[in-house]
């Protein structure tokens, strides 16, 4: 995988761009990524419960915050 991807995620980790942690307060289902223009980091929301589909949403947000990166057009491969 392009090391850009890490350094894309860490951003997003290190800056608390992702909320994910389970908890019976937030709505089960519900997830989203959204674009933040003036930071140049993108928020990612989703409800980790440790199911499997669970896993699935997280990377399918983790995707299109990975789409909303302009170094993200100039990785040829991802895998």
């Amino acid at each position: 995988m392009d090391s850009r991807l890490g350094s894309i995620f860490r951003r997003i980790k290190e800056n608390g761009y992702i909320n994910i942690e389970g908890s019976d307060k937030k709505v089960t289902g519900i997830a989203f990524t959204v674009k933040m223009p003036e930071q140049k980091i993108p928020f990612i929301y989703a409800n980790y419960l440790g199911e499997a589909d669970d896993v699935t949403t997280v990377c399918h947000e983790t995707g299109h915050a990975m789409q909303n990166q302009p170094d993200f057009h100039d990785i040829k491969y991802l895998c």
